[in-house]
């Protein structure tokens, strides 16, 4: 969903002289609150809150003399579980086209100290850049790192690779992704809980759909990482530098393979020293890297802060034979 502020502008600026009669206000309540897109996949308390005060604010500004008493019960029911702002687990909804008809759920925890439970702003970065390059991604072999609640995955999924492997580490996480996965309709056809194939029918028609878990500080007793892509994707895993000469290693294991794949890492600069860290990590390995931050356009899908503190880096591990 929107912020809460472009939304009711939208709606405003969409309805004109319509936006504050009784009758709009019934179609907010029915077509955002209780779409049933938003009942399969509840918004956060906390967001519906924002957004009918707003509303409510707007309409007060106006002289609305007739309230729908819809818009007062959502208001009353999301401010009850609200009370003091206590970190909460909802879903969120995304577009991936202006028809509205390609949307992604998923459930996200609203606590910041759980790193692979929410989304990220370089997730979205990377997320648009695959959406404007379909073509790159359409029957390739696409590992991810670090998928976390399988936001940017989804997205890639939407592109038809001909095969996507989604991985991460923590058990918690592990267990929202592929929860979140499944919830838009995808079948897994290998799961890290369960090797043996699931069902008979892949995610999408000649394509495989694997949640795996990768540990990357057991990288170094492994001969590789089990898997062999054309493109390796990541977003937002460099935020810690202890982590960061590990994660190298697997890009290093990934990337060494004779079909010469590439990697692209988007990361959101929080810190100078850790991502230098990382860097200097990247160049002792021999692998080669390009700043592509230049080819993502300006035409965003995804509504996120500033980008400008955001860099997408290309790698790829020269042949040495």
């Amino acid at each position: 969903m929107a912020p809460v502020n472009l939304l009711v502008q939208t709606m405003k600026n969409g309805a004109a002289s319509r936006w504050f009669d009784w009758d709009f206000q019934e179609s907010v309540v029915s077509d955002i609150l209780r779409d049933p897109k938003c009942v399969q996949f509840p918004l956060a308390d906390l967001y519906v809150t924002k957004f009918v005060k707003l509303y409510l604010e707007e309409l007060e500004k106006v002289g609305a003399e007739d309230i729908s008493e819809g818009l007062v019960e959502a208001l009353a029911s999301a401010t009850r579980t609200t009370q003091g702002d206590m970190p909460q687990s909802c879903f969120k909804t995304f577009q991936l086209s202006e028809s509205g008809d390609d949307t992604i759920s998923i459930h996200v925890h609203q606590a910041f100290n759980e790193v692979g439970l929410t989304t990220w702003q370089a997730g979205f970065f990377l997320a648009d850049w695959i959406l404007q390059n379909p073509d790159m991604f359409r029957l390739k072999r696409c590992v991810e790192l670090g998928s976390g609640v399988g936001f940017t995955g989804l997205v890639l999924l939407s592109t038809h690779p001909k095969q996507t492997v989604l991985t991460d580490y923590a058990p918690r996480v592990m267990k929202n992704l592929r929860e979140n996965v499944q919830a838009n309709g995808y079948v897994i056809h290998k799961s890290y809980d369960d090797p043996v194939d699931q069902v008979a029918q892949p995610a999408q028609p000649d394509s495989e759909l694997i949640v795996d878990v990768l540990d990357w500080l057991q990288v170094d007793e492994m001969e590789d990482c089990g898997y062999h892509p054309d493109i390796v994707l990541a977003a937002d895993v460099v935020y810690d530098k202890e982590l960061a000469s590990h994660l190298v290693k697997v890009l290093e294991k990934l990337l060494q393979q004779p079909q010469q794949p590439f990697a692209y890492i988007a990361s959101t600069i929080r810190n100078e020293e850790t991502y230098n860290f990382f860097l200097e990590c990247v160049d002792k390995a021999r692998i080669h890297r390009e700043d592509v931050t230049h080819t993502v356009k300006n035409e965003t899908t995804f509504t996120y802060d500033d980008r400008s503190s955001i860099q997408l880096l290309k790698l790829s591990k020269p042949d040495s034979s």
